[in-house]
């Protein structure tokens, strides 16, 4: 079982991974009116922090089907604005989905594991949001 002075640090680990991903998301989105995305700093903050809690209340509980369903509800949740988001602005990724369950999933590894490779987790996936365009001109200059 996990000290409650370690539970609060690993609820730090898990807002601060979840704010990693949250400004790499709101710098590439900083042009846009307030209320016209999904997430932003504050929403991918807050999923690693839910993820975190959710893991706390499954170990606290015994059940791994908390934070399992956890992931299900937020997940459905999150794709259903997005969907709502897409269908408005005419566009089409699932990127922004797949990063927001990616921080849930750092949040629960920040309590159920290494809240170190919890970080470092949050950087690579803020490190892979932020590439985006240079990834796409590396792909574009492939040749077959």
């Amino acid at each position: 079982m996990i000290s409650p002075e370690d539970l609060i640090l690993r609820f730090a680990a898990a807002l601060a991974s979840g704010l990693v991903v949250g400004v790499e998301r709101g710098w590439r989105e900083r042009d846009e009116p307030a209320g016209s995305r999904t997430a932003g700093v504050r929403t991918y903050a807050l999923s690693a922090l839910l993820g975190a809690i959710l893991a706390a209340a499954g170990q606290e509980s015994g059940s791994a089907l908390i934070p399992a369903a956890g992931l299900i509800a937020f997940a459905g949740v999150f794709a259903w604005f997005k969907l709502r988001e897409a269908a408005q602005e005419g566009g089409f990724s699932v990127t922004g989905v797949v990063a927001a369950i990616a921080v849930y999933g750092v949040g629960v590894l920040t309590v159920v594991g290494d809240p170190l490779s919890a970080a470092a987790a949050a950087v690579a996936v803020a490190g892979l949001l932020a590439s985006r365009e240079r990834l796409h001109g590396l792909l574009a200059r492939l040749t077959g």
